[in-house]
């Protein structure tokens, strides 16, 4: 059966419920005023995230582990969407399950209960390359020594033109 939302509702334990009235001879008999009504629970409500997951950064080389939290009645699992670089435990903690290379991975992960209700999110996973140098931070090592070739050049050149004028 499917409930508001989309969300599908599973129908837990019945109970009954017998509801009557006394009153005094000239009503019904007490039998004749007596009625049963079955009540039944439904669970339709997904996991809650505990903190909704963000978006995570890491450099080439380290491991990852990120630890997401949802809670619900009737008990929570997990599953991610990209099982070929990362995994997620019972509990829900995420590592990689490969080497990252530089790169942004969309992961998604879902919560869900025994109904079948869950809760969906997508995080940004970025791996940055670790630079090269230990140069000024924001400049590629490449740049600078670019930079110095081309100064050194254009003094030269004009020590030349300098020195042509004396002669």
């Amino acid at each position: 059966m499917e409930g508001a939302g989309g969300q599908f509702i599973y129908v837990i334990p019945k109970y009954n419920i017998t509801i009557g009235f006394a009153a005094g001879s000239d009503f019904a008999p007490y039998d004749q005023l007596v009625t049963s009504y079955i009540v039944q629970f439904a669970e339709d409500n997904a996991p809650e995230w505990d903190q909704i997951p963000e978006d995570q950064l890491i450099r080439v080389g380290e491991s990852f582990l990120y630890d997401v939290n949802a809670s619900d009645a009737s008990g929570v699992a997990y599953s991610i969407n990209n099982t070929a670089n990362f995994n997620i435990t019972p509990e829900g903690i995420i590592t990689n399950s490969s080497s990252l290379s530089a790169d942004d991975y969309h992961l998604e992960i879902r919560a869900y209960n025994t109904f079948n209700n869950n809760n969906t999110v997508i995080i940004n996973i970025r791996v940055e390359s670790i630079s090269s140098s230990n140069a000024i931070p924001g400049f590629d090592s490449n740049m600078i020594y670019l930079m110095i070739f081309c100064s050194t050049a254009i003094l030269i050149i004009r020590r030349k033109k300098i020195f042509r004028k004396f002669l």
